[in-house]
């Protein structure tokens, strides 16, 4: 986003108006994390790592145990400007957890970082499908009129 402003000097001595434009650019932080299941069979995600290799290493950190799960030997595809990772997650990821993801190179060198989320609600902001925590939860009871008498 660019903002532009308009300086004014004026010079009182020979009257003379000095207009100078200059652009402020203003630097937004768009956050945005991987959104998983709960389910043993294989979950494909994609990244924009650093470097792009085929060979990776995954480490997932639950924010709540503070425990590291390491899946080695994870081999990635490459497609158009994304790095596509396969896992087969052992042990299952828990519901509602968010996770600290990091893809390394097999030497070790970290290529890319971000957050897990874990859910098996369906979340689709385009169709206001979004996440809540009531899920399945809280339910209204409909088995009675909304009827009521004064005296």
């Amino acid at each position: 986003m660019c903002i532009w402003l308009l300086l004014y000097l004026i010079n009182r001595g020979s009257r003379n108006v000095t207009l100078f434009l200059c652009n402020i650019n203003s630097y937004f932080r768009y956050t945005n994390m991987k959104v998983l299941k709960t389910t043993s069979a294989e979950q494909t995600f994609k990244v924009i790592p650093r470097e792009y290799v085929t060979n990776i290493t995954l480490d997932i950190t639950d924010d709540s145990s503070n425990t590291t799960t390491s899946y080695t030997s994870i081999t990635a595809t490459e497609n158009t400007n994304h790095l596509q990772i396969p896992v087969t997650f052992n042990p299952v990821l828990k519901e509602g957890r968010f996770y600290d993801m990091v893809v390394k190179k097999t030497d070790g060198s970290i290529i890319y970082k971000d957050k897990i989320f874990c859910t098996d609600q369906t979340i689709n902001q385009s169709s206001n499908q979004e996440y809540t925590v009531h899920s399945g939860t809280y339910t209204s009871d409909t088995s009675f009129d909304n009827d009521f008498i004064i005296l």
